[in-house]
């Protein structure tokens, strides 16, 4: 037999075994080895092998799963380094749901729709018709048109993280923003910008309009930057007029030819560079070139803003000079599953009202070491000692938390902002607490005002346990008006008792106040997944019929079976007329199941009528159907029937029926969090014009004058 001579070409038969193999692999493989992507590719969430990645599979682009939950993210990442560190992403504030598609199209660019092909991003306008994509190995996607022009490139739109070769620009579109948590990317609180003066700066920002507060770092480049530049080496700067850079990479970095640079602004604030080796044995972690600024917890201020802790939280750095966030002593998180989010008081703050204790004796006091908010102050007195200083908060009912040091002594009311806890801190803070030897319930105010309609006593009563803390973990109390069981055609009996509710403050009972009211839990009316409902009549004034809720078990154990079944089962549960859509399609159960209940509940005590009736007329047969008909068509007082005291609050009675259309809105990522109810409710934040509640239902004008 004959050998082939070493580095001879192979013979045309081999040659054409391999043309054709090539040939005849699928295009989505055949982008994966080089980059390239052409008009009519797309990717599907869900499946993991699809991606488009760049020529030396630096970089991949495609959907990154967010944690359990089946929604994704478009994003493009480290794909070589085990941890596959995420640099850009699309859709933060929109996460896709599973079985969405991502496309390269000639119109539009690349282009992000949902399962039923709405759409939730695109990358346009492109300034002509596309023809071609490109992942390439700086980690940049960009779209191109027939002669290879650039229209669009992911660089020019960087979320959290700046990569060798990206360049902003002065006044760039948003700069970069944080995420708001490690694992939610949506928009955060703290910006990267290059600004009209020149300087690049950090700053936290109002999350509801994305107004920037105070800068809290700056380059010192007031009046000369004009680029901030991260080039091919791994070094940041801000390029002056003059051509003089101003670094903020400080001394020397490793080889960007074996190592990975980023500079990422984190959820927390910090500003960091980091470096990994492209070739990693998997043990390796990214490692801090430098950060910014050196301290979060004590550089971030100014009088507006949360800082990285949230409100009333307290910062202290960590080793790699990141935030760790927890709650002062009487405080806690607001979500217990974001540290970072803020903190509660899980005690009744004093309130400058004579309806509620106001006498020092009862109040105490809490000491805290080495903690300040130093932006919270209202008034500071010296020189003071610091039985003074307790004194005259106890005496202050606007006073809720006390800083002494040196003969100074400074008030606070809450929220409490930017709070730090360091050894270099050197002062006492004393907070002030509701003492829990005070004898029975706070006293019920005097009867010194009009009357008001029995809607927002309802509303009231549902808002006193909903707002509150739970005693012990043991019992959720939801108060609900029992005319909802016994009604006269349907409708209220308006009685004295009801209308004297609306005149008590809000307030929080105890578990014993709720066995009195319950006779020791005697009369069951109905039961939940979780407890039982009983029949009780609390005193407000006179005596309230109310439904309480008792749970079965401590709270930390149903937030675990509920996440156990958002995994294992999706077995309706609930009521006929209050459940959930999502219940009947097979979607993600989450807690916005009872917020769409809630919703239901809030139209029927608005309305004074049942969910679903039998016995009204077609178009009135379903609540929800017929009042969003009624907002539309701007015949809200049909929902009333022309009540007269339903309508001389017409202002609070539209802001009741918009919240609660948003809380029955199909989609539940449209729905409030319970947290953001109550503040709509009470009138704290501004309520929105509510969509259409059922998009897919035909809505045909059959309200009539």
């Amino acid at each position: 037999m004959v050998e082939p001579v070493k580095g001879m070409a192979p013979d045309l038969p081999c040659i054409l075994y391999y043309f054709f193999f090539f040939l005849l692999l699928p295009s989505s493989l055949v982008a994966q080895s080089n980059g390239n992507v052409t008009v009519g590719d797309s990717l599907t969430a869900g499946d993991e092998a699809a991606l488009w990645l760049s020529p030396a599979e630096d970089f991949a682009f495609g959907f990154r799963q967010l944690g359990q939950k089946d929604l994704y993210l478009l994003a493009i990442w480290y794909y070589k380094i085990p941890n596959k560190t995420i640099i850009w992403y699309a859709n933060g504030d929109s996460p896709a749901p599973k079985e969405s598609t991502v496309k390269l199209t000639a119109e539009l660019g690349v282009v992000l729709n949902n399962p039923q092909g709405g759409e939730i991003w695109k990358s346009g306008p492109v300034n002509g018709e596309a023809a071609s994509g490109f992942m390439n190995d700086t980690g940049n996607f960009l779209v191109a048109n027939e002669n290879g022009e650039k229209l669009w490139q992911s660089f020019d739109f960087p979320t959290d993280t700046l990569l060798p070769t990206q360049i902003m620009e002065k006044n760039d579109t948003g700069g970069l923003s944080s995420r708001l948590s490690e694992t939610n990317f949506s928009r955060g609180r703290f910006q990267f910008r290059l600004i009209g003066d020149g300087n690049a700066v950090l700053n936290t920002i109002n999350l509801r309009t994305g107004s920037p507060y105070d800068a809290y770092f700056w380059s010192n480049t007031v009046d000369s930057g004009y680029q901030v530049v991260f080039n091919e080496s791994g070094y940041l700067y801000v390029l002056r007029a003059n051509n003089e850079r101003e670094p903020l990479t400080l001394g020397s970095v490793v080889s960007a030819t074996e190592n990975y640079h980023r500079a990422t602004l984190n959820f927390d604030g910090v500003f960091v560079l980091y470096s990994h080796p492209k070739n990693s044995s998997g043990n390796e972690r990214w490692s801090v070139v430098r950060t910014m600024p050196e301290n979060i917890c004590i550089n971030v201020s100014g009088k507006l803003g949360t800082g990285p802790c949230g409100f009333n939280g307290v910062c202290t750095i960590s080793p790699d000079q990141r935030a760790n966030c927890s709650c002062p002593q009487r405080f806690l998180p607001l979500d217990p599953d974001d540290p970072y989010g803020g903190c509660k008081p899980d005690f009744p703050t004093q309130v400058c009202t004579e309806d509620v204790p106001n006498a020092p004796e009862d109040y105490e006091l809490v000491t805290l070491t080495n903690i300040d908010w130093p932006e919270s102050d209202y008034e500071m007195y010296t020189p003071y000692n610091i039985e003074d200083c307790k004194k005259a908060c106890l005496q202050d009912c606007f006073c809720n938390v006390i800083v002494f040091t040196e003969g100074k002594c400074w008030k606070k009311k809450l929220p409490l902002s930017n709070g730090r806890q360091d050894a270099s801190v050197n002062r006492v803070s004393f907070i002030k607490v509701r003492n829990y030897t005070l004898p029975g319930p706070p006293p019920i105010p005097k009867e010194n005002r009009d009357p008001k309609k029995n809607r927002d006593g309802l509303v009231l009563v549902v808002s006193v346990l909903l707002g509150g803390s739970m005693f012990f973990n043991l019992v959720l109390a939801g108060v609900v008006s029992f005319g909802l069981l016994f009604s006269y055609h349907n409708k209220f009996t308006r009685t004295p008792q009801v209308e004297r509710a609306v005149q008590s403050n809000l307030r929080c009972f105890s578990y014993k106040d709720l066995v009195h009211a319950t006779n020791g839990f005697k009369e069951e009316v109905g039961r939940g997944s979780f407890g039982i409902v009983y029949k009780g009549l609390i005193q407000i004034g006179s005596g309230v019929p109310v439904a309480i809720k008792k749970l079965h078990r401590f709270a930390k154990e149903i937030d675990k079976e509920f996440k156990t079944e958002s995994q294992t089962s999706n077995a309706i549960r609930g009521t006929k007329g209050y459940v959930a859509p999502e219940w009947f399609r097979s979607k993600l159960i989450t807690a916005k199941v009872d917020v769409y209940s809630f919703g239901v509940v809030l139209l029927e005590i608005i309305c004074c009528r049942k969910c679903v009736d039998s016995e009204e007329s077609g178009e009135r047969a379903i609540l929800t159907d017929w009042a969003y008909d009624c907002y539309q068509a701007g015949m809200m007082h049909a929902l009333v029937e022309n009540d007269e005291e339903a309508l001389d609050d017409m202002e609070k009675f539209e802001r009741f029926v918009m919240v609660a259309v948003w809380c029955i809105q199909e989609d539940p990522n449209l729905r409030p969090t319970m947290k953001m109810v109550m503040l709509m409710l009470e009138g704290i934040i501004q309520v929105d014009v509510p969509p259409c509640p059922s998009p897919s239902t035909s809505y045909t004008g059959i309200i009539q004058a």
